[in-house]
């Protein structure tokens, strides 16, 4: 199983019937680990080959000719931060996306329901994308396909300023933490605009090939003929925890704070049942293995 987005808890309950889950939130890794026997490993989001610029495309039309600014997102009657920023800010954006009514911005919906043709028209043709994040990818750590597309076409992007994006888009990304933020963004883009579009193509030249498809492939066929060992998905983390309890019931110890080292003390009594749990369950999970690759 793999999870590309946040889930309901009907799919999480499903997770002890799979030989390997797989999550491309790093930051929902130790939760899913937490609700399941199965060994869970981080998979990274693959570029979605459909919205990919044609051969040339990125370069198909004159710096001085891209105009406006493109936001692809559904608002599902959720007040998302790069729509608050264009409310509070008066800019003006083609939307493509539905569920706006709730912030007023209804009126700039171009297409509640875009085909691909229209998309890449639109980020062929826009000088600045706007990307942002739900509230559930926001805190598990998803990041918006979106990202990937501007990028692809060398549209410089405003976004979020989050760990998932900084990870991804580097320096090449503008970052906006409100609509002051958000309108020096668009000052510094205007003024700097040559030099943002050819990071932003080289940050793309960077990522592309690790993050695509077929890169994603190749990992799911390896992990089918040589599954992950359960210490490579889960024990590890564990065992880090463990030792760095130790370290610091050692150093609460030698101030005297009783306190601070009574919490550690317990905290590392349950890692370590936590860890004696977990390689009663990895043997098991060779066992369980073996038979499957059998």
């Amino acid at each position: 199983l793999w999870i590309l987005g946040p889930c309901g808890e009907a799919v999480e309950r499903q997770l002890d019937s799979y030989d390997l889950v797989l999550t491309a939130a790093e930051l929902d890794l130790p939760r899913l680990r937490r609700n399941t026997r199965a060994p869970v490993a981080l998979l990274r989001e693959g570029i979605d080959s459909r919205l990919l610029a044609p051969a040339g495309a990125a370069d198909g039309i004159a710096l001085e000719d891209r105009a406006g600014l493109v936001y692809a997102a559904d608002g599902s009657g959720e007040r998302r931060p790069v729509a608050r920023w264009l409310v509070e800010s008066g800019q003006i954006a083609r939307i493509l996306g539905s569920g706006w009514a709730c912030c007023g911005l209804e009126h700039a919906v171009e297409d509640e329901r875009p085909e691909t043709s229209l998309l890449l028209k639109r980020l062929s043709e826009c000088r600045f994308g706007l990307v942002d994040h739900t509230r559930a990818q926001r805190s598990a750590g998803y990041v918006d396909p979106m990202l990937f597309a501007f990028m692809a076409h060398g549209v410089p992007v405003i976004t979020e300023d989050l760990p998932v994006t900084r990870r991804l888009a580097g320096d090449a990304a503008l970052y906006a933490t409100g609509a002051e933020g958000f309108q020096a963004c668009l000052r510094h883009g205007a003024e700097h605009y040559g030099e943002q579009v050819e990071a932003t193509r080289a940050r793309w030249h960077e990522i592309a090939q690790e993050y695509s498809v077929a890169r994603r492939a190749q990992q799911l066929l390896e992990w089918i003929e040589r599954p992950p060992a359960a210490e490579s998905v889960g024990l590890k983390d564990a065992a880090a925890e463990a030792d760095a309890l130790h370290d610091v019931a050692a150093v609460a110890g030698a101030r005297l704070d009783a306190d601070a080292a009574a919490f550690a003390e317990r905290r590392l009594a349950e890692t370590e049942r936590a860890l004696a749990e977990a390689r009663a369950r990895i043997t098991g999970a060779d066992q369980g293995r073996r038979h499957w690759i059998e």
